[in-house]
């Protein structure tokens, strides 16, 4: 075992929990991610790599339990570098399938990783503000067979979890609070996948004539899009008991034509919109979305497309 790079862990998450006790204390930490942790995090991240890049991921062999529980910790912890805690994930998962982890903690972090890109989760290990304004547990696939998941990475029953307790805030602050974290997780990377409902025969014209242009840019100037956490509501509200829609997940980033997150109708939740054609090569899939024998759509049904 490196004794030395395990004290050093162990001194990085350390300081994560010392920062996150002060901003605790005078209210800040609740607040959106306060710029004061996300310096920490992005520091101990950057160790992390160039741990990474000499080692390898920290193993229970190389650095200890603890050692390698604090690796973790700041891997899971760095959540304004979406591509980094991807990465991460990658080396978590190779290092449990030869249990040099245990594995809760790339569940931990693959849960973290969905939620923050609008999916549902599959282990139940996250919590965040929903849109009544109270702090929810973020939407979970496959809820009947959710403890058999849990039982397989090591975790308790989820009806025995435990979690931290949360300030009391106002619905509005909550409200607001969501809000902010969606915002947020835009801004930094983690929403690039943005989604659109249409018919199987409308999306085959598309790649047909290499452009999608649905009656809605003519009628509105925009296509309607949905961040995936949106989709099932939509589809329940619009199109319930359709058998025929396709699920266009699209690439912001490689769209030609503008769009931008907006409600016209007046509510506080945002969409995000495509004002013009959808380039057909900015469709990273396009998956079959199909209600459930009642007729609606769900949170099991968007997984399975993730």
């Amino acid at each position: 075992m490196n004794e030395e790079l395990r004290r050093e862990l162990l001194d990085l998450k350390q300081e994560d929990l010392r920062v996150r006790a002060i901003l605790e204390r005078n209210g800040r930490l609740y607040r959106g991610y306060d710029p004061e942790m996300e310096a920490v995090h992005k520091r101990n991240a950057a160790r992390l790599r160039r741990i990474i890049a000499e080692y390898g991921w920290p193993t229970q062999a190389l650095v200890g339990d603890d050692g390698a529980e604090a690796a973790w910790v700041i891997a899971q912890h760095d959540i304004g570098e979406p591509e980094f805690q991807r990465e991460c994930l990658k080396w978590l998962e190779e290092a449990s399938a030869r249990a040099a982890v245990p594995p809760w903690q790339p569940a931990y972090l693959v849960d973290r990783i969905r939620m923050f890109e609008g999916w549902p989760q599959l282990y139940g290990t996250q919590m965040a503000p929903g849109a009544s304004g109270d702090i929810e547990v973020w939407p979970i696939a496959g809820r009947d067979t959710l403890n058999g998941r849990r039982r397989s990475v090591g975790l308790p029953a989820f009806e025995e979890r435990k979690t931290a307790p949360v300030p009391p805030r106002s619905p509005d602050e909550q409200r607001a609070d969501r809000a902010g974290m969606d915002a947020w997780a835009r801004t930094v990377g983690w929403r690039q996948r943005i989604l659109h409902l249409t018919m199987e025969e409308e999306w085959t014209t598309a790649r047909r004539q290499d452009a999608y242009r649905p009656p809605s840019v003519d009628r509105e100037g925009f296509i309607h899009c949905s961040e995936p956490h949106q989709v099932v509501e939509v589809a329940n509200r619009l199109f319930r008991g359709r058998q025929d829609l396709v699920l266009l997940h699209v690439d912001i980033t490689k769209l030609m034509a503008p769009s931008r997150y907006e409600n016209l109708e007046g509510g506080t939740q945002l969409y995000p919109h495509i004002y013009g054609p959808l380039n057909v090569d900015a469709v990273i899939k396009a998956t079959p979305f199909r209600p459930g024998p009642s007729g609606d759509f769900d949170h099991d049904a968007l997984a399975a497309v993730y």
